[in-house]
């Protein structure tokens, strides 16, 4: 058994693009010249759809990537908004794969929270932060930056307690984590230029 959902989203992944390399290659040795297009569009398509309709989301966390704090919070707000009015948004992560957590309000409310965690304004950023935990508790990244910010403000104990429980629940700051990271801000880069 998995140890968390995190691990499970992990393995998914990774048999998601097995299956779509083996479509891909089918489609391209049984269709030739047509199939290579047939194989574009089932590649390409879907994220481009999605990426149309989660831009802000994108924004959000490449402008942070950035160090562009403020335009951060603005595309993270602004995504909120357009999901508050069009709820069905929210079912366009689905062309995408995150590791993390597929709760897109959590996942904005993460990106502000840490904007304006870098930003010093803490108050607000532990309400974000809580505000994601709320709508996705096994979502890890909020926890860790919860323990950021008790760490900074000496409160240890309980930045150790939420380091733990961001680690059970799959990230703990190691090379898998920074890698998928990295990769997330190349790909949040991409679906959203600034």
């Amino acid at each position: 058994m998995m140890k968390n959902r995190t691990h499970r989203y992990m393995l998914y992944y990774g048999i998601a693009l097995l299956a779509l390399a083996l479509t891909a290659g089918l489609i391209a040795i049984m269709a030739e010249g047509a199939g290579l297009l047939a194989v574009a569009i089932l590649f390409l398509l879907p994220g481009r759809i999605g990426g149309y309709y989660l831009k802000d989301l994108f924004r959000s966390r490449s402008l942070a990537d950035q160090s562009r704090f403020n335009e951060a919070i603005d595309a993270g707000g602004a995504f909120l908004g357009d999901l508050r009015r069009q709820p069905w948004r929210r079912h366009f992560i689905y062309c995408f794969f995150g590791f993390y957590s597929w709760n897109v309000e959590a996942m904005a409310r993460n990106n502000i929270g840490a904007a304006r965690m870098q930003l010093g304004k803490i108050e607000q950023a532990a309400a974000d932060l809580r505000h994601a935990m709320a709508n996705d508790p096994d979502y890890p990244l909020p926890y860790f930056n919860l323990a950021i910010i008790a760490h900074v403000q000496g409160r240890v104990s309980e930045a150790d307690n939420l380091l733990s429980i961001a680690a059970e629940k799959g990230y703990s700051g190691g090379p898998i984590d920074r890698l998928i990271a990295g990769v997330g801000a190349a790909y949040a880069g991409l679906q959203a230029p600034t």
